[in-house]
């Protein structure tokens, strides 16, 4: 079906890519994280390890497994970002599809520049979370403005939450005054036990691949369009 609306075949693509992408993503994350074995021997932890430490090539064992699965969840979240925006196919909808796949696109990056290269790494993870911040406020945007209930209005509710957790991460070093060169030398040296940081970033994982899932649920469940009249 072409025009107003995407076909029921289209949605459905769209869904299953978000769906997809976000399985591999976890996959991708739990099993280099069971067989993790820090430098000094230590196990991985949620509360003072970053997740692309999972892909530190010469430390982790399945470094290759963390960073080709971010690479390929990446390609086919950013599938699922332009089947979500042709769900709305308005000016907004457009805004958070560019948004979108710039979030896909800094995620596939993240995964060919692993954190070996920490400085580079750390950068281009800043702009990837700023843009899913974005990218989850201009959607929510289009969803609670969307007269046609296209997408439930109670999707508002994870979006806010994981626009909380990216926001808070993106600001937590500007709150507490760190600097790149300070959070460095935090990972070389004194690794704290518990480091908020850390903690964020996987607050952000998990808040941020819910959305996905949940948006994707809802795509997929929406009937088509030619029945309803």
């Amino acid at each position: 079906m072409t025009g107003i609306h995407m076909s029921l075949r289209q949605r459905k693509l769209a869904s299953f890519c978000g769906l997809f992408g976000s399985v591999v993503l976890i996959i991708g994350c739990a099993v280099p994280a069971f067989s993790f074995h820090g430098k000094n021997g230590e196990a991985y932890s949620l509360l003072n390890y970053f997740i692309s430490e999972l892909g530190l090539v010469g430390v982790s064992k399945l470094a290759n497994v963390f960073n080709g699965c971010l690479i390929v969840s990446s390609l086919s979240i950013g599938m699922f970002m332009v089947g979500l925006g042709r769900h709305f196919q308005n000016k907004l909808a457009c805004a958070g599809t560019i948004s979108g796949l710039v979030f896909a696109m800094l995620g596939s990056v993240v995964g060919q520049i692993p954190m070996n290269d920490l400085e580079i790494h750390l950068k281009v993870a800043f702009v990837y979370f700023l843009s899913g911040l974005f990218t989850i406020g201009l959607f929510s945007l289009v969803i609670v403005r969307d007269r046609k209930n296209r997408l439930s209005h109670w999707l508002m509710i994870p979006s806010l939450i994981a626009m909380t957790s990216f926001a808070a991460l993106v600001a937590w070093p500007l709150i507490t005054r760190q600097t790149l060169a300070d959070i460095i030398r935090v990972y070389h040296t004194s690794r704290p036990g518990i480091w908020v940081l850390a903690i964020l970033e996987w607050l952000v994982f998990i808040t941020g691949t819910t959305w996905i899932i949940l948006v994707s649920a809802c795509l997929w469940m929406r009937g088509d369009p030619q029945t309803k009249g």
